[in-house]
């Protein structure tokens, strides 16, 4: 990295190329659910299964873009209103709907099954040690409760960050590098058990990669710049994700891609300050795919068990071909689903719960 004028910040543009970003990461998350759950051929899964890595590019970029957005006037109360009304209305409509869907095709059995879907309301279950608590509903919800413990923590990490000097800052984000390739080397876990809940639930382990995002933005905003764009960047992450599926699982959900996402989310945000946004991330079908990633996130399990339920209630063995098919076919549909969300909820929704006035 060099760096210039360190004491000054720039200004704040929007990063379209961070929105188009997201659905890269959403579509890695499909990968890992609908390889498992529609597709199942070794070779297929061996590209999908560290699908779970674009959970840590979301941590990454949610820090750094709020980092990027921050506003020192901005108080706490408005903040928690602003997160709350951009998370909480899609969320929750998802999570209702969705226990009714899953008990329809199957894939809820038992009322323990459906009291542990409703607890995701709260957005408390990625606290709780338990596995198949974290993974009741959608399967996914939980990064949104350790999203919830990022946003508590923002105000207090962002004043406190905001102090550091350049160099500080730098300290920071390599500790929390070097922090979260170490805890997983050190702990390997089982894929089940409470060794498996710390290192890919805890919310206080994944907030590392929060902070290491926030880290990053402020060294842009303070004139640090990446020797390269986003084109060696995106080739290392490339590299990184397929090597991770040869990895041990428990490395391959963080510890190799988190160097090389944090590069591509820096190289990208860096590419559209100087105003040399790439014709792909800046395409306008590519940013709208984005701005419904969130949607998407939701409810692309419900869709991929939704298809996988459908396929064995007929009594349909498909080969090789057709189940790439029905993968085809799932994706599309929670496009479709998530666009329908993202205009009847996330988007009217987050308009009238952000203009709520909050008195001081």
């Amino acid at each position: 990295m060099t760096t210039s004028a360190p004491s000054t910040e720039v200004a704040q543009p929007r990063l379209a190329s961070l929105t188009s970003l997201r659905w890269f990461a959403a579509s890695a998350v499909f990968l890992r659910h609908s390889g498992f759950t529609l597709v199942k051929w070794a070779p297929f899964t061996r590209i999908a299964a560290q699908g779970n890595s674009g959970v840590s590019f979301f941590f990454i970029l949610s820090g750094f873009v709020l980092a990027w957005s921050h506003r020192p006037e901005t108080r706490a109360p408005v903040f928690y209103q602003r997160r709350f009304a951009r998370i909480y209305p899609s969320y929750f409509v998802v999570a209702v709907l969705g226990v009714p869907f899953l008990i329809v095709i199957g894939s809820v059995t038992s009322l323990g099954e459906v009291l542990r879907a409703l607890v995701s309301l709260t957005l408390v279950q990625a606290w709780i040690p338990s596995v198949s608590l974290a993974l009741a509903g959608t399967g996914v919800a939980w990064s949104l409760s350790a999203e919830t413990f990022f946003y508590l923590l923002f105000p207090l990490l962002i004043s406190r960050l905001t102090r550091l000097a350049t160099s500080g800052l730098g300290t920071v984000a390599a500790l929390a590098v070097v922090t979260s390739i170490a805890i997983p080397l050190a702990v390997r876990p089982h894929e089940h058990g409470f060794w498996f809940w710390f290192l890919y639930f805890d919310p206080v382990v994944r907030t590392l990669e929060f902070v290491l995002g926030m880290c990053l933005c402020l060294l842009m905003r303070r004139g640090v710049r990446l020797p390269f764009g986003p084109g060696p960047a995106a080739v290392l992450a490339l590299g990184a994700y397929l090597a991770a599926g040869w990895a041990p699982v428990y490395l391959s959900w963080y510890a190799i891609t988190l160097v090389p996402y944090a590069l591509l989310i820096f190289a990208s945000a860096q590419r559209d300050l100087e105003g040399r946004t790439s014709r792909l991330l800046a395409s306008k079908r590519l940013n709208d795919l984005g701005v419904w990633s969130y949607a998407f996130y939701l409810v692309h399990v419900l869709v991929v068990r939704g298809m996988s339920g459908v396929l064995k209630k007929g009594g349909l063995s498909l080969p090789l071909l057709g189940r790439f098919a029905a993968m085809g076919v799932a994706y599309v549909v929670a496009i479709a689903v998530s666009h329908l969300i993202w205009r009847v909820v996330e988007h009217p929704f987050e308009q009238r719960l952000r203009a709520v006035r909050i008195a001081r």
